[in-house]
Parts: C-alpha cells; structure tokens; sequence
C-alpha cells in the first residue's frame, strides 16, 4: 500500500499533539507492514516553516525536517501539471489540492491526513490516523 502523509501528521508526531502516539504506532505498523510512505518536497519545505516558528530553533526544524525524511519512503516532487491543476481546482487549500494532485500523478493508495474534509475533492481517498490504524489492525 502506497501512502501520502500529510504535512499535519508530521507536525502532530514532532510537536508531540493529541495524536502523537498514535502516529507514533502508525508509522510502526507502516514499517512492519511493508507499507511505502510518501512525503512531496511541499511537505519537506513547510514542516521547517512551520517548526521554525512555532519552535524558534533553526536547528530543531531542521533536525525535524531531516527525521521526516528519514521515517518516509519516498519523496515525491511537485510537478508542473499537478501544481497548475491545484490552482484551477475547486480545493479551498492549494497546500491540500497540490498534495492531492501529487498523490494521483504517483498513483497513491490513500492520503493520511488529520483534516479528511480538506480532500473532499481528492480522486485519492483520505484516512485518518485512527481509520488508518483501524484498517491496518485488523
């Protein structure tokens, strides 16, 4: 099973959130399991952003940005036809509909995300850390 993990997920297991050991767990079982993980290049940029400010440390989001890397199969890049096709898209987001369109172009089994209803719009079907974790349990 091949799948995009959203910017959130990442942010939620560093800043150690509500979900953080169940994402902690998930990415377990995705190993165990055999599953490919998946971050796009957007993903890699904005989680040093995000913890550079939230965290005031350079460094940290760095350190951050390079253990997402580490913990993911693959990287995917943003290409020119799924970052046009995210700007004409009926997504409210285009951060959404640009990881929306990247997980189609790569042919991605699902999108695991904590905000499913940013992907109504998405061809590529979006889970939850619990939905996920449930279906994987089983």
């Amino acid at each position: 099973m091949k799948l995009l993990i959203n910017t959130n997920i990442y942010h939620e297991l560093f800043l150690k959130r509500e979900n953080y050991l169940l994402i902690k767990k998930l990415f377990f079982l995705f190993y165990r399991n055999n599953y490919e993980t998946y971050i796009t290049t957007q993903s890699l940029r904005d989680i040093e952003f995000i913890l550079k400010r939230q965290l005031h440390d350079s460094k940290i989001a760095k350190s951050l940005q390079h253990k997402a890397y580490e913990i993911t199969s693959k990287v995917i890049s943003i290409t020119n036809d799924a970052a046009i096709d995210a700007l004409f898209s009926d997504f409210a987001d285009y951060e959404d509909a640009l990881q929306s369109f990247a997980a189609e172009e790569s042919h991605i089994d699902a999108i695991i995300t904590l905000n499913k209803k940013d992907y109504i719009n998405s061809n590529t079907p979006a889970f939850t850390p619990q939905e996920i974790f449930n279906y994987i349990s089983k």
